[in-house]
Parts: structure tokens; sequence; C-alpha cells
């Protein structure tokens, strides 16, 4: 972690990771909670304090966040071996998290904000009980017993491979899919009972955030790469376009897409938060450059909509150095939903009561004092009051980069 000085004459304070893993660590555990931003060096505003704000009230905020931190990591070891997290009481989710992608911390957002409590990625955890699958096309993925399915799709049809692996799992409970397609797989390849409840989980997003810009709808043309595609914005003219960088904060890209008035996309999240947010869209559509599973995923959202007013325009990557998004843009449309946003929310099954007011739950950190021997808190409330919180911060620091530590 690491505390700067900005413009406006206070500081913040940004934490990020020294490997791939600690990186992870980060996204996962303060998601919802500081704000992730990917340029120039992938890190997490977790705090802003003003330029009036005393030195102690800095440093135990700091100091707190550390400490949280040095606790999250610490529980996640426990969740690793089967047990169960020692303070708090999570949800066991399931999401793809290699690298920074809005689209895929849509699920553990959306759970969280529903369930009122902190989601865990319990891929590759022997968490007990029961996990929840859910935004993303991840089904294949899944490796485990006892899942829950709520609003996940396919990236493709079954093949083999999935077929094989699919029919080992024990304990499926399959309560919402993306769409038809996913569920026509499901059930003629698989004989899964899936109910008929469809629609990605992202389109309830307006239930549970609201966009913080002032002036929604007046930001003209947002153009939404996927990851992967953004090595085409050196020879793409984005001019009287803003181009959004998925691998930003959730809540960064929702309120850019959000306070457009027309959306560009090769991103399928892109079109589904416009989609959820009634911001008309275009699905931009590089034929020769297709993403993983090719159109299955947009088809099988499309499902779920008006699909014969869906606009998309194919091209081939050759034809990026004369396109015109703005041109583009002309063609969007602001398709009707033909399924039930009421009957998805309802589907979600997490224990326990739900939040009346969704919204992401907010961690409570506090520093505290407890292991801290007498002597230690006394000369720490005394003239070494920095000097123990920077102690503080850089065994926090070395603690965590020493369980993230690349092998």
């Amino acid at each position: 972690m690491e505390l700067r000085t900005n413009e406006a004459g206070g500081a913040e304070l940004i934490a990020f990771g020294e490997s791939d893993s600690s990186e992870r660590f980060l996204r996962n555990t303060l998601l919802g909670q500081a704000l992730l931003v990917a340029e120039p060096r992938e890190h997490h505003v977790i705090e802003h304090f003003s330029e009036t704000a005393s030195s102690r009230t800095v440093l135990d905020r700091v100091a707190g966040w550390a400490q949280f931190l040095i606790s999250e990591s610490s529980a996640l070891e426990l969740l690793k071996a089967g047990k169960a997290h020692p303070t708090r009481n999570p949800v066991a989710g399931f999401w793809w998290d290699k690298r920074s992608n809005f689209g895929d911390s849509i699920g553990p957002w959306v759970i969280s904000a529903y369930s009122g409590r902190p989601t865990v990625n319990a891929r590759f955890m022997k968490v007990p009980g029961r996990t929840l699958v859910s935004v993303g096309s991840v089904i294949q993925m899944i490796k485990r017993p006892n899942a829950d399915i709520w609003g996940s799709g396919l990236i493709r049809e079954i093949n083999e491979k999935h077929l094989h692996d699919l029919t080992q799992l024990k304990g499926v409970r399959v309560h919402a899919v993306r769409g038809k397609l996913t569920h026509a797989q499901l059930t003629s390849q698989l004989d899964w009972d899936v109910p008929e409840v469809f629609g990605d989980p992202a389109l309830l997003l307006p239930r549970v955030y609201t966009p913080t810009v002032e002036n929604v709808g007046t930001s003209g043309v947002s153009f939404v790469p996927h990851y992967s595609h953004r090595k085409w914005l050196d020879s793409l003219s984005t001019d009287g376009v803003s181009v959004v960088d998925v691998r930003n904060d959730l809540t960064t890209v929702i309120d850019q897409i959000a306070s457009s008035d027309i959306c560009v996309s090769t991103s399928l999240h892109g079109l589904i938060i416009a989609q959820a947010f009634g911001v008309p869209w275009v699905w931009l559509n590089v034929t020769d450059e297709a993403l993983a599973g090719a159109r299955f995923k947009f088809d099988d959202y499309f499902s779920t909509l008006d699909a014969s007013v869906v606009a998309e325009h194919q091209m081939v990557s050759t034809e990026l150095e004369t396109l015109e998004l703005l041109k583009v843009s002309k063609q969007a449309t602001l398709p009707r939903l033909s399924i039930d946003l009421d009957a998805l929310e309802a589907a979600l099954p997490i224990t326990g009561p739900r939040s009346t007011e969704p919204a992401m739950p907010k961690a409570k950190v506090k520093f505290s004092w407890s292991g801290y021997p007498l002597r230690t808190r006394l000369s720490a409330r005394g003239n070494d009051l920095g000097l123990f919180g920077k102690r503080v911060v850089r065994s926090g620091q070395r603690r965590i980069s020493k369980m993230f530590s690349e092998k």
C-alpha cells in the first residue's frame, strides 16, 4: 500500500499487487470496497483524505486497512483448506478472475448486493457447502460438486470433453440460465432439470446500483472493446467517441456506458450493461477476430430479447483503419427484453434474509490494538505514532507478498 498526495492537496491510499496472484487477491478482496484503476499500473484507490485530515486519523485508517488485508489473506488460506471464515460469513461464488475484466466481477458484486455478505471465489477452494455460479460463460468450467447455477451460460455447444466432465458432477441445481441456447444444450445433452428462467444477472444491476455521473444520457457515443481487442486502438479512429476500458472498476464502466447516448461494443457485457440502463447499442462483430466460442454467447443472450431488431455490424480486422465508429453508432437499437427479470431475481439461491434495499456491503475497517503489548501501545500513542503506523503497513505488505509470492 502507498499513501500518495493528490491534486486537491489531500492524499489517497492505494494498494497494488507485486505478482499475478497478489493482484488477483486484491481484485477479489477489494471488490466493491475500493476503486480499481487499470492504468498506468493496476491499482486500487482505497480511501481519500482531505488536506485537513489529522495524521492520527490517516494512520488509523491506513493501519486498519493493512490489518484488514492481512486478516483476509489469512482467512483465504483457511478457506482453501476447507475451513470456515473466522470472522465473516461469505457467499461461496464462482467466477473467472485470471485478469481484470469488469464483466467477470458483475456476478460476485450482484450476489453481495442482494445477500449483504461478501462473496469469495471458491473456484479453486475446498469451501464446504454449496457454490453459487453466476455471471459469465462458465458452466463448462465447473469442476466441483454442489453447484447452484444462476444466470450463467455456456461458452459454446457442449463437446465430448465438456459432456464427460459435466456428467460427473453431483448435486448440481440450475435456478436460471443466461439464454435459450444454454437451456437447450443442458436439457438435451445432459438431461439436467433446467427451469425456463432466463437472463444474465447483469440485467439486474439497475436495481442495485445507481450510476454516479451527472447528466446521464448526454455523453455521446461510448466504444467498449473487449480487453483482447484493445490492440486495435492504435489503428482505430476514435474521434468523437469515449473509449471505455473494461479493465477498470465495474462502477466506472457502468457510469461511462450509462451516461452515453449510444454504445458500440465488441464486449458482450458492454451490450448487456447498455441494455440494462436503456442505452441503444450496436454489436461490433469482427468476424476474423472472434472471441472464444465465436457468437454462441452473443446469440444465447440475444435469445432473451427481440433478436429481429438486434443491431450487428460485421467486419474484418483489415477494415479497422477505415472504420467510422460514429457512422456505425447510427445503427443502434434498443431491443425489447422478452424475459421476466422479477423471476430471475427471485431465483437467486442465497440462504438467509435478503437486503430490503440491495447495495454492495462495505467492510467495517477499524484498526485494532489487539495483539500489541502495552509498551507498544504507549509508544505508538506518543511521538512514535507515525513510525508505528508505517511499521504496521510494511509488515502487512511483507506478509501478503510472502503469501502470494510466485512459486
